[in-house]
């Protein structure tokens, strides 16, 4: 009676270290999902806050000096690219800047009016800018 009993606490404890073990992978895999959703949740707030800085110049009245802004931001930002069209011309592309007089011919106190953004299909972040310059 005495091995039958032991046999019994030693089953048992099997069992319950086979039921521990198991719980393990369920964890480890839960803990995976949770941190890939944080991930998630921040590159959709990268997200956000990229389209938000330039979203702002999105506008149908805007000064030379606010357009001159937009150009050296798109160039200096090298994180991605976003290209400027002003009068149906790349102003810039790929980060650079096409022709450098265009800095010298845009009006400071001229009024320009944003006609479109495009954003990317693959990641929605704004990868084009029109402008045009108007005569209010």
């Amino acid at each position: 009676m005495d091995n039958a009993s032991q046999a019994l606490l030693i089953a048992g404890g099997i069992l319950i270290a086979i039921l521990v073990i198991s719980l393990f992978p369920v964890l480890f895999n839960n803990m995976a999902k949770m941190q890939n959703a944080e991930a998630d949740v921040k590159e959709a707030k990268r997200l956000a806050d990229w389209n938000e800085s330039w979203e702002v110049y999105n506008k149908d009245y805007l000064y030379g000096t606010d357009i001159l802004t937009v150009i050296n931001k798109a160039i200096e930002d090298n994180t991605y690219t976003v290209e400027i069209v002003l009068n149906n011309t790349t102003v810039v592309q790929d980060g650079k800047l096409l022709n450098p007089e265009t800095k010298i011919t845009i009006r400071k106190t001229g009024i320009y009016k944003c006609e479109g953004m495009e954003r990317n299909n693959e990641n929605g972040r704004i990868n084009k800018i029109i402008f045009t310059e108007t005569s209010y």
